[in-house]
């Protein structure tokens, strides 16, 4: 019987790192191509929103792709704390931060699109970018935590956090800034995608944690 639990323990582990890869993967990789094909859509100055807009010529598959990288984190979440159990009251904030923010960035930003820039803001806008805020939040504060569970990780937790926080400050003041040839302003995009990539390559350094840890606990 308690074999019985540990195999699924384990099993809902790997599930779980491998979701958290995948899920980081396809929004990067949405990202890249799907605003490729965008006419006049500009990688480092277009913020990632504007491609999920009603607008877009690539609305709907976007919406499907934050969605799917929503559930993704949300299970690797799930799956994150029984990898680190021997921390577990810490793991359950952890685990809580990350279905923030698979909620947040990818479900709610997948069902709910952003404003057209320039254009009045409606509900869904506003939904939008107050649900995507708190999912940012979480992720951002993610390494703090992960600090206590991993010491091992603690100058890569540091790392990784100090480069969230300056691309993610960055980019809070693009977009506050009006004027138009500002260059915080014009390079929101560069900003954002900054600490998006930086906060998934640390996720994916995790998953791979995690999936070493089962291994290693099984061998």
């Amino acid at each position: 019987m308690i074999e019985s639990i540990l195999n699924h323990k384990r099993t809902f582990i790997i599930i779980a790192a491998f979701a958290g890869i995948l899920g980081c993967l396809i929004d990067l990789g949405a990202t890249y191509f799907l605003g490729n094909r965008i006419d006049g859509y500009n990688q480092f100055k277009g913020t990632m929103s504007q491609m999920g807009i009603s607008s877009s010529p690539v609305a709907k598959e976007v919406a499907i792709c934050w969605i799917a990288m929503g559930i993704l984190i949300i299970i690797f979440g799930l799956g994150i704390r029984f990898a680190y159990e021997d921390k577990k009251e810490t793991m359950i904030i952890i685990s809580w931060l990350l279905i923030l923010y698979g909620f947040g960035e990818g479900l709610v930003s997948g069902i709910f699109p952003a404003d057209k820039a320039g254009e009045s803001h409606t509900w869904i806008g506003i939904v939008h970018n107050m649900i995507g805020g708190v999912g940012v939040t979480a992720i951002m504060i993610f390494p703090l935590y992960i600090l206590k569970v991993i010491p091992d990780f603690k100058w890569i937790s540091i790392i990784i956090f100090s480069i969230g926080l300056i691309g993610i400050i960055l980019f809070g003041i693009g977009r506050l800034v009006t004027a138009p040839d500002n260059f915080l302003s014009v390079y929101k995009g560069s900003w954002q995608r900054l600490y998006v990539i930086d906060y998934y390559v640390y996720i994916i350094i995790i998953a791979l944690n995690m999936l070493f840890r089962v291994n290693y606990k099984n061998s």
